[in-house]
């Protein structure tokens, strides 16, 4: 029984991790990545304000994921 239970979890998605909902961005008008860790290596170039937003306001805004987090 808990074989089935672990498996219909499984299936359904719900123990797999999630991508965050906020990323971390370098405020600066060139940034056009985002990043999911605020001590992320691709942020370490900034030197404008690191911000936390929504992930979804990030893509909307043109911002790609860092290739450190992939």
């Amino acid at each position: 029984m808990k074989a089935l239970l672990l498996a219909v979890m499984l299936l359904n998605g719900s123990i797999c991790n999630e991508a965050p909902t906020y990323v971390y961005i370098c405020q600066s008008s060139t940034a056009k990545k985002y990043h999911y860790r605020e001590n992320c290596p691709g942020l370490n170039n900034c030197k404008h304000k690191i911000v936390r937003i929504k992930k979804e306001s990030a893509e909307e805004n043109g911002k790609t994921v860092c290739r450190w987090e992939r």
